[in-house]
């Protein structure tokens, strides 16, 4: 199988590749980019593809991408190495507030890395719950809409990461995924 990477922040554009993709050479889904530029996935500039990809049923695989503000030269870190967690983090809790997976129940969306730190902050986020500005966004609450997202495991089948994402995600969301050839030999299952 393979999936179509979208051409964000290009809208128009990512709809003719939506298009291309499922209709023409027939993928199985596409691959969203959890940032791009300012913007997280949830941010309402994308919200005519969000309408598209739910009307198509559509797979959505994310990949966190370098944040915003990652270039803060006192830091000696590869993006990879924690950023990359934190972009997924953002962009699903955008996703959950901002309501996309609300008006989007159709979309199958696939948090990759274990969905960064969403199993370990999920009980923080859902203090939202009783937040007039965004529970309104979240009937079901925050925790079950949390629960929506596949989680893929690349990276983050370690002693630490999978016992969080197992609480948090029932087994038949919590898909196999290794990074390889990426990722060192030890991390890729």
């Amino acid at each position: 199988g393979a999936f179509a990477t979208l051409p964000l922040p290009d809208v128009d554009a990512a709809l003719r590749e939506l298009e291309y993709a499922l209709d023409t050479l027939r993928l199985d889904g596409v691959v969203l980019l959890t940032s791009i530029g300012n913007k997280y996935l949830g941010d309402p500039a994308f919200e005519p593809l969000f309408d598209e990809l739910d009307h198509r049923k559509a797979v959505v695989y994310t990949h966190p991408n370098i944040p915003p503000g990652f270039d803060v030269p006192e830091l000696v870190l590869p993006a990879p190495l924690i950023e990359f967690i934190f972009d997924t983090t953002r962009a699903a809790t955008n996703m959950v507030l901002s309501g996309t997976l609300e008006r989007h129940p159709d979309i199958k969306p696939i948090l990759s890395h274990a969905g960064g730190a969403i199993p370990y902050v999920a009980g923080r986020i859902a203090l939202v719950d009783d937040n007039p500005l965004v529970s309104g966004n979240i009937p079901g609450g925050a925790v079950a809409a949390l629960q929506r997202f596949y989680y893929d495991t690349a990276l983050s089948a370690t002693r630490y990461a999978l016992p969080s994402l197992r609480e948090l995600a029932d087994p038949i969301h919590i898909l196999f995924g290794s990074d390889y050839p990426f990722a060192p030999d030890g991390m890729t299952g």
